[in-house]
């Protein structure tokens, strides 16, 4: 049997009330089995003619007359994203949850759900609508491994949420409730929504006295308790800054190695014993990870491959195109990979994880340069926000080769 205890996502929100600048921020670790390269990749805007059909994963769909531009985390053989962005400035997030609702064979996967969110949905509203309609006209099924077409699939809670509201979603088969969120929220591998719900799918509607975890979620599944003990770490983190938030927070958040990881000299995070929201290789791994600042006037990400704590934060914005190194790479490791390169520098860290330290403070001072920047580009045109976006990568490819020197890693 798979051992998930070390698989899982983590998936934050602060809504504008809880952020320094009344912005809303969305942060994500997106956690894979450890050969699961993934790539950032944008997809242009289009307008499509009456009669189209849309081929997701394993279901082909009516297409809609107009989908957004949408930058999205995309694992290297799926057609949907584990997280993402459209221009609009809705940024989506999914986590693996199980509940009683018996399993499809055929259906959509959660991360056709979130691609099909974001290039359908204007607001985090719109998106949210969108969902719930093909979730109860197609349900969820499918196989959520590349390399195991038999794989059982699972249900999903996501975060969706815009520059002015943010909602949680958690579904059971073709089931669903929403809750808005307000402050801070977080989710795991286990539902979360009590009877506190805003919108229920009409199937739960007769159910006198609903509580969605009670009634509904199935704790056997192996990430259910890695999740519970996750979620509980996340919300604390949220809770303690919450009202002074900030893009730097949300990355500290996702490198996070627990309360035995902030001691000085800390082992490596695979031999700490418990759960921790930074996934190192193991049974699974952090894949990549998302921050989103969602403002008013434009909305900028900040994207990381593989185990966020090793290496740096990029800033892209969904109307840049991105640079083609960042979309390279499949199952096995490929030196013209910039992931699996990240990947084997985190590895080769593992060895002598003393370095981190030093490996963690010049990776900190270069983004913290970049984070002091930012402002300053947002409301520059195109053309300037992109070559600034293409200076960092090319900044951040030196950088990497001079820590691979570092690690002993041959070129």
């Amino acid at each position: 049997m798979e051992d998930f205890r070390s698989l899982g996502c983590d998936t934050l929100v602060a809504t504008a009330s809880a952020t320094r600048d009344g912005s809303v921020l969305f942060a994500k670790n997106s956690d894979r089995h450890a050969d699961e390269c993934q790539h950032w990749k944008v997809y242009p805007a289009a307008d499509w003619p009456g009669g189209t059909q849309l081929r997701c994963q394993y279901l082909t769909l009516p297409q809609v007359p107009h989908t957004y531009r949408v930058l999205g985390g995309q694992p290297f053989w799926l057609w949907g994203f584990e997280q993402g962005v459209n221009e609009r400035g809705v940024v989506i997030g999914n986590e693996a949850i199980w509940t009683r609702a018996p399993r499809e064979t055929v259906g959509l996967l959660g991360m056709d759900l979130i691609r099909l969110g974001l290039e359908r949905g204007a607001t985090a509203t719109e998106a949210l609508e969108a969902m719930t309609c093909l979730l109860e006209t197609h349900g969820q099924g499918g196989s959520p491994r590349h390399s195991d077409p038999a794989a059982e699939s699972y249900d999903n809670s996501f975060i969706i949420a815009d520059p002015t509201e943010a909602w949680v979603l958690e579904t059971s088969g073709r089931e669903w409730a929403a809750k808005r969120v307000e402050g801070v929220y977080s989710i795991s591998n286990a539902p979360t929504l009590g009877a506190d719900f805003d919108r229920l799918s009409p199937g739960l509607r007769s159910r006198p006295e609903l509580d969605f975890t009670r009634d509904l979620a199935d704790f056997e599944h192996h990430p259910a308790a890695s999740g519970q003990t996750r979620c509980a770490r996340s919300r604390f983190l949220l809770q303690q800054a919450a009202g002074h938030l900030t893009p730097e927070a949300m990355m500290r958040f996702l490198r996070d190695h627990g309360e035995a990881g902030e001691v000085p000299g800390a082992p490596h995070p695979t031999v700490l014993g418990q759960p921790t929201i930074c996934v190192h290789p193991g049974g699974g791994q952090t894949a990549a990870s998302l921050v989103a600042a969602l403002h008013p006037d434009g909305s900028t990400c900040w994207i990381s491959l593989a185990t966020p704590c090793t290496t740096a934060f990029l800033p892209v914005w969904v109307d840049c195109d991105l640079p083609e190194f960042l979309a390279r790479g499949d199952a096995g490791f490929d030196p013209s990979s910039t992931w699996w390169r990240v990947r084997r520098a985190s590895e080769a860290l593992a060895q002598d994880w003393a370095r981190f330290p030093a490996v963690r403070a010049a990776w900190d001072d270069w983004e913290a340069s970049l984070r002091a920047e930012e402002p300053a580009l947002r409301g520059k045109s195109l053309a300037t926000r992109e070559q600034w976006v293409w200076e960092c990568a090319a900044a951040y490819l030196e950088r990497l080769s001079a820590l691979e020197l570092q690690l002993g890693i041959p070129s």
